[in-house]
């Protein structure tokens, strides 16, 4: 009987090896499976980073730094890292208009930093546009202002010229002149009228040779 037993015990143990082998395989194969997987996913992303990538820099530097109006526009992802810097041009570079200096004194430099803009000429009170606190204007005239407004006005003035207000409407903002004006309770200085027009026509621009990418 011993030997009858002896070859089936070593039938057995032959299968339970080859068990254990075939599990070792199918397991070592699954592992590299995954893993493959894996690596295919994790370059997908990296590929779709740099399609990404392309994209945004195919954009006009200025043109973002205008949109986001920071100091950094930085485009991070999990596989880089890019920005650039932004310079802000201030439209009030000089002296910021304050209720002590409601009619600015830094005239040749604002109508200098204003040419980049169409600003609306205007030759009477009558003709100045549609304003509002959170949308103000800038205005231009080109001769004496003297008379009366029939509405609220929200911006700043522009000017070498008289300018005289009576009693109608009031003007909100701040008038540019080299000029005295004549005094009046219905020109009000408002600090609001004055950070909107900074940011409605603050310049914002890409500074040169800022750009920083880093990948892993």
């Amino acid at each position: 009987m011993n030997n009858k037993a002896y070859p089936a015990t070593v039938l057995l143990v032959g299968i339970l090896l080859l068990t254990a082998l075939l599990a070792t395989i199918f397991l070592t194969k699954s592992t590299v499976i995954q893993q493959e997987r894996a690596g295919i996913a994790q370059y997908q992303a990296y590929l779709q980073d740099k399609f990404a990538l392309i994209e945004l820099l195919q954009q006009d530097e200025n043109t973002l730094c205008q949109q986001q109006q920071q100091n950094v526009v930085e485009f991070t992802r999990p596989h880089l890292n890019y920005r650039f810097h932004c310079l802000d041009k201030d439209i009030f570079s000089g002296k910021f208009p304050t209720r002590k200096n409601l009619y600015g004194n830094d005239f040749h430099q604002f109508t200098a930093y204003i040419e980049n803009y169409a600003i609306k000429p205007i030759t009477s009170w009558e003709e100045l546009p549609k304003s509002s606190l959170s949308h103000p204007q800038i205005v231009k005239a080109d001769n004496a202002l003297i008379g009366h407004l029939t509405d609220d006005f929200y911006g700043i003035l522009v000017t070498e010229y008289p300018v005289e207000l009576y009693k109608g409407g009031k003007f909100y903002g701040a008038i540019y002149t080299p000029r005295k004006v004549f005094l009046s309770r219905f020109i009000s200085y408002k600090r609001e009228v004055i950070e909107n027009i900074r940011r409605d026509y603050s310049i914002w621009q890409y500074q040169e040779n800022s750009r920083h990418l880093m990948t892993p």
